[in-house]
């Protein structure tokens, strides 16, 4: 009897020690535990991944010329968005300056990827050496990323071949010529000069603006009374390109006389008059003012 009993005891036991197969518990395949939402007691993880910067433009340790137009590119992304992208020019001294006329970059709205890309001339008193180029972006989580690149600038002295080929690789003629053509035209080289010598945008040519180009051309027509015919101390575009056209210069520049000045021509033309000492070479003396006054960009 006694052992009836126990058994009886132990089935019972065991029926109430086991499982419902249809009852599922916290943590179990059927039923996995969820993260709690964020919220004051349980905050949400910070974003500390900073903006990514891929710089192609220029290649690291490029050599350029002083006068030459430097290219930068370069790809930014964040994961979360954006806020800002800062370029800096540190010269060889180590003066570091932030590049102007980037304001757009300083507010993206969020932006998960935007692309750098301008080109800029050096100044006309920039020392030869390694520069370095740094760009740094700012995400909406104020993660701060860095990247630079440097290069070399060197300031040769050019044989006429030789500057011939450095004028056509920057398309210098471009600060000159109509929209995407490659020569000028006796209007387009008129008005050209005259854009370009007229800084201030009023419509005027100083005298001090006037004797420069006369001399930096080395122009025959030096009587200022012939080129300002109204005697009012300015040159409009009418008297200049009247004055201009009295010079020949587009003619004595235009040496296969079609009418027409291309970038070979103007570039052997400009060889000719800046070698003030004739000795079959251009220094930076000779070439880099005259180039940033006239034919920048």
């Amino acid at each position: 009897m006694k052992k009836y009993l126990w058994f009886l005891f132990c089935i019972a036991s065991l029926s109430f020690m086991s499982c419902n197969e249809d009852e599922v518990f916290p943590g179990s395949p059927n039923n996995p535990v969820k993260p709690n939402p964020p919220g004051p007691n349980n905050p949400a993880v910070p974003d500390t991944t900073k903006p990514v910067i891929q710089i192609s433009s220029p290649n690291s340790n490029a050599d350029l010329m002083v006068i030459d137009r430097l290219k930068v590119y370069a790809n930014i992304s964040d994961n979360t968005g954006l806020e800002s992208v800062r370029l800096f020019l540190v010269d060889p001294d180590g003066t570091r300056k932030e590049m102007e006329g980037l304001a757009h970059l300083r507010s993206l709205n969020k932006a998960v990827n935007t692309i750098v890309q301008f080109y800029m001339h050096l100044p006309t008193i920039a020392e030869v050496g390694t520069y370095t180029i740094v760009i740094q972006a700012e995400d909406t989580k104020q993660n701060i990323a860095k990247d630079s690149i440097r290069f070399n600038v060197y300031a040769p002295d050019f044989a006429k071949p030789e500057f011939a080929e450095v004028f056509f690789r920057n398309s210098f003629i471009s600060a000159l010529a109509d929209w995407e053509e490659n020569f000028l035209t006796p209007n387009s080289f008129s008005s050209g000069f005259y854009y370009v010598m007229d800084r201030d945008n009023d419509n005027n040519i100083l005298k001090a603006e006037w004797e420069k180009f006369v001399l930096d051309f080395n122009l025959k027509n030096r009587d200022w009374t012939t080129w300002d015919t109204d005697g009012d101390g300015s040159l409009s575009a009418a008297e200049f390109k009247n004055g201009l056209s009295n010079s020949r210069l587009f003619h004595e520049l235009d040496t296969n006389k079609n009418d027409l000045i291309s970038a070979e021509e103007l570039a052997e033309g400009l060889f000719s008059r800046w070698d003030n000492n004739r000795d079959g070479k251009l220094t930076r003396s000779e070439y880099h003012q005259r180039l940033s006054t006239y034919f920048y960009f």
